[in-house]
């Protein structure tokens, strides 16, 4: 077996994490020192598994403090390069919506494992299933705090040239204190120059990568797509919130999925959604969001400017972006205090895809669909 693993710019061993093949700036090489060792932990309970990993809940001895540690099989060579772009872009990232990178390291199997911040209150599927099946609703002023809350990472992301690619509820963690964060950077692409052919202003990808029942029209369709592919997965997101039912649950195959994307009268998928308990102006944030053709979907950094007032009237209607931040924070833990207390996510910080779950699954609706084996492509940037 390699006793080290090389990705780009970083090295993993049983050491830990290093830089490698170039230099690194200063807040990287603060993470890379300060990072957390094995021996530092002591692994608990596992809080899920998949096909090639695991998750575990991690306490630090000294400190106190909890850690989800993901444990991954390691041998097949493209899954391996996925994880180490993930470890990549979470070392490089400082953003408060996304998940806290904490160290990487391999065992004593050479497997390598990834300590990541510990969200307790498992993901925004998990929540959305809980409150359904307890007949819990999600007001509008809660709902509003946590999508500021993922439009800022988003924002981020864009800022740094870089789209996730597979935003969806599975992939959005809460915590207590009422975060709300970006995790699954597995498949993101960072849209430089060398890669990325420009349509005026705009840097466009084309692979066909991510969760299919929660991409864009343009990406189903194999077109070149932008960061605002990401801004149609939230609308999705946000529909799932408030109905409970992800929109396009009733399409049998990838062709009635097309189309009722595409041939939408209105130019949005919102028009097919039960719009009953939704505010005007939720409406049209989700009807913007959920715009078919991408030139005119919203964008993070359109919304964070001010652009939509449902923003300002269930969080407030402050020009400082960073107060703002904080007021969402502070209105999603209430919430979770005061409604779902006795709710605690079932996985955190991204536990693996395949394990149990409850109600109809995304992958339940991509088979349904037969949407695994279409237009897949792998992500070999």
């Amino acid at each position: 077996m390699n006793s080290t693993y090389y990705g780009e710019a970083i090295a993993v061993s049983k050491q830990g994490l290093r830089a490698a093949g170039g230099s690194a700036d200063k807040s990287v090489n603060q993470k890379i020192a300060s990072q957390v060792q094995p021996g530092e932990l002591i692994i608990e309970e596992v809080l899920g598994r998949g096909a090639c990993s695991e998750v575990k809940r991690a306490t630090h001895r000294r400190t106190g403090e909890v850690y989800v540690v993901k444990c991954f099989n390691m041998f097949d060579k493209d899954k391996r390069a996925m994880l180490m772009k993930e470890v990549k872009f979470l070392l490089d990232i400082d953003c408060q919506t996304i998940v806290k990178w904490f160290g990487t390291y391999m065992d004593h199997d050479d497997q390598v494992n990834v300590v990541l911040e510990f969200m307790d209150r498992g993901s925004v599927e998990d929540l959305v299933k809980h409150c359904r099946r307890n007949r819990v609703p999600i007001p509008e002023q809660v709902l509003a705090a946590m999508a500021f809350q993922i439009i800022w990472g988003l924002g981020y992301l864009n800022c740094e040239s870089l789209m996730h690619r597979d935003i969806k509820g599975g992939n959005i963690l809460l915590n207590s204190q009422g975060e709300v964060k970006i995790t699954d950077f597995g498949i993101s692409r960072k849209l430089d120059d060398t890669d990325a052919k420009s349509d005026g202003d705009q840097r466009m990808a084309s692979t066909v990568v991510g969760t299919k029942t929660y991409m864009s029209p343009e990406r189903l369709e194999g077109k070149r797509y932008d960061d605002s592919a990401d801004i149609w997965s939230l609308g999705i997101i946000l529909v799932e919130a408030v109905t409970g039912n992800h929109p396009l649950i009733r399409c049998r195959n990838e062709v009635e999925l097309l189309t009722t994307c595409t041939e939408c009268a209105s130019g949005t998928l919102a028009e097919i959604i039960d719009q009953g308990n939704m505010s005007d102006e939720l409406v049209q944030l989700i009807s913007w969001c959920l715009t078919v053709d991408p030139r005119h979907r919203a964008r993070a950094g359109d919304i964070l400017k001010g652009e939509v007032s449902w923003f300002d009237y269930h969080i407030g209607n402050t020009a400082d972006k960073e107060a703002k931040l904080s007021m969402a924070v502070d209105i999603v833990a209430d919430w979770l205090t005061r409604y779902v207390s006795d709710y605690r996510g079932p996985t955190a910080s991204a536990a693996p895809k395949g394990g149990a779950a409850e109600g109809k699954s995304n992958k339940e609706i991509d088979d349904k669909m037969n949407l695994e084996s279409w237009g897949g492509e792998s992500d070999s940037d």
